[in-house]
């Protein structure tokens, strides 16, 4: 029998260049859009109490099906037939209330995946417990980390003992005693004959969970089956890939990768071990020594939040991002104006010559993260603090 059905389906989105395209076609039928297929014919079945793990590239399609699944994006066409309660966990911040407790949103999100307040009276300690966020249950969302959030999601969803579970990237956060904890939770599922769908770019993972496998490639399936028989198809054409990536960027012209031998960054860190209250500046530093003379040296880094999302990048060509590039050892220190509300951070850095044009050597990215400033007002909900003033109220 089966928990999940897959027929036919397919998602098209409408790509506008402009705004006033999708004005013009909504009045007049004028098609100024160009068609983006993120799925195409997919065809599934999915025997109750299987670990379903949906393998994929970034943009293959795979969370774009789970939302469809879960009914939070229609597709263009075809259907899903699901037996069963199912409950998921798509993105940290979904069917969360920021101003609300964490105990106050259990009861939102349960009411969400459709249960009646007396089942969750029924759950709500065991979810508070499983979630083990302590006295933050009591604080609202907005002040919660990204890992905090997905303890609460995740305790949620796997305890109101729904019949299918979706989980996308959720593991991706948070410590490894709670990833483990979220296993075991998972696991348990299984062994009752639950039906799970997981999502994850850890292979090791998938490999030791799940026993069937979905392969999604520019949103079309190219597979189903045993893990055992996928999972090294899906290694070998990561490998593939990953070596024409490697042959594309050598034919290039060897100054691209000549110039990797014209500098080496070491001792790359935060201050205050990448920890930052709200408000509070964001500083880093590295040191850098330049072996070969070269064309001015530029630094520039990105900002993205948890799931890879970009916040902020720094313009590659602008001359305030010029660094000393004399021949020599040489330390930069950056310090950064902190507007971020709290959570887990990405920042990116590369430098190249002065042209942008060549990478010479160094691109890391490493983890921050802002916490609660119970000292500061610049609170709210997003990812960013905008200051704003009341100039006039009459």
């Amino acid at each position: 029998m089966y928990a999940i059905k897959i027929n036919n389906i397919c998602k098209t989105y409408r790509i506008y260049q402009k705004p006033f395209q999708r004005v013009l076609d909504l009045m007049f039928n004028k098609k100024n859009y160009t068609e983006y297929k993120a799925l195409q014919n997919i065809n599934v079945e999915i025997e109750k109490g299987e670990a379903v793990g949906v393998l994929g590239k970034n943009g293959a399609g795979k969370s774009t099906l789970l939302k469809i699944i879960t009914g939070v994006v229609k597709p263009t066409s075809g259907n899903v037939d699901i037996k069963g309660k199912i409950s998921a966990i798509l993105e940290l911040n979904s069917g969360f209330d920021q101003e609300l407790t964490g105990y106050e949103n259990i009861y939102v999100k349960g009411a969400i995946l459709g249960y009646k307040k007396e089942e969750i009276d029924e759950k709500v300690e065991e979810i508070v417990e499983f979630a083990d966020i302590g006295e933050h249950i009591n604080q609202p969302v907005r002040t919660y980390s990204s890992g905090m959030k997905a303890r609460l999601g995740f305790a949620i969803s796997v305890n109101v003992d729904p019949d299918v579970l979706i989980v996308d990237e959720a593991l991706a956060v948070g410590d490894d005693v709670f990833k483990t904890k979220c296993l075991r939770k998972m696991s348990e599922f299984r062994k009752n004959g639950k039906t799970i769908f997981f999502v994850s770019h850890s292979l090791y993972t998938v490999g030791s969970f799940c026993t069937k496998c979905m392969w999604i490639k520019d949103g079309e399936l190219v597979d189903y089956g045993p893990t055992q028989e996928l999972l090294p198809r899906y290694e070998n054409f990561l490998k593939e890939e990953k070596a024409r990536e490697e042959k594309k960027k050598k034919s290039q012209g060897k100054s691209q990768i000549d110039k990797k031998a014209y500098i080496e960054v070491t001792n790359f860190k935060f201050e205050n071990k990448g920890k930052f209250k709200a408000g509070e500046d964001i500083v880093y530093s590295f040191n850098y020594e330049v072996k070969q003379d070269m064309p001015d040296l530029k630094w520039s880094f990105t900002i993205r939040d948890a799931a890879t999302n970009l916040i902020y990048s720094s313009d590659k060509m602008n001359k305030d991002y010029l660094i000393k590039n004399s021949i020599g050892k040489h330390t930069l220190k950056v310090k950064i104006k902190n507007v971020l509300l709290p959570g887990k951070y990405l920042l990116s850095g590369e430098l190249r010559e002065g042209t942008g044009i060549f990478f010479v050597g160094y691109s890391n990215k490493r983890s921050f993260n802002i916490e609660y400033n119970e000292n500061d007002n610049k609170n709210g909900t997003g990812l960013v603090y905008i200051d704003h003033d009341v100039l006039n109220n009459e």
